[in-house]
């Protein structure tokens, strides 16, 4: 699944290497198509994350900053980028469907981990192809292959 950082997650890329910034972890969360996430969104509160229940909640799923949740970085010098894939993260629907009303799974947001859910800071986010996801009781939702990609251009 190919992924697409925001202009806050570059400027947070670059503060992090080249000035220590301390980012202590990341969120995956789901969102609906109603506010569609760009290069431009900055914050949690500009989109509109998916009903919680049944297995999902408020802010995503925590993922852990370390070698093993980001360990597929490669280099690619024929088209000039970087890029760094993500460790499969998966969530199971119990007690009824995920989300549990509302409009369905749009996208995926990568955020930070600042504890006021509404101000984290959106680094990047990806469409999930086809139709909004809507996750059956006991089914899963899995993603893997999320890859996020540095480029200079053109």
């Amino acid at each position: 699944m190919a992924a697409s950082w925001t202009n806050r997650g570059k400027l947070r890329a670059m503060q992090a290497f080249l000035q220590n910034r301390a980012i202590t972890g990341f969120n995956i969360a789901f969102i609906t198509d109603t506010n569609v996430p760009t290069e431009d969104t900055k914050v949690f509160s500009e989109l509109e994350e998916i009903a919680t229940g049944n297995g999902y909640s408020t802010g995503g799923i925590p993922v852990a900053r370390n070698a093993v949740n980001f360990a597929g970085t490669f280099e690619d010098d024929v088209n000039d980028l970087a890029a760094v894939g993500m460790a499969l993260v998966s969530i199971v629907a119990t007690g009824g469907t995920i989300p549990s009303s509302g409009d369905g799974i749009s996208y995926l947001v990568f955020l930070d981990n600042d504890p006021v859910i509404a101000d984290r800071e959106v680094y990047g986010f990806a469409q999930f192809s086809g139709t909004e996801k809507i996750v059956p009781d006991t089914g899963i939702l899995s993603v893997n292959n999320l890859i996020f990609t540095l480029t200079e251009p053109a």
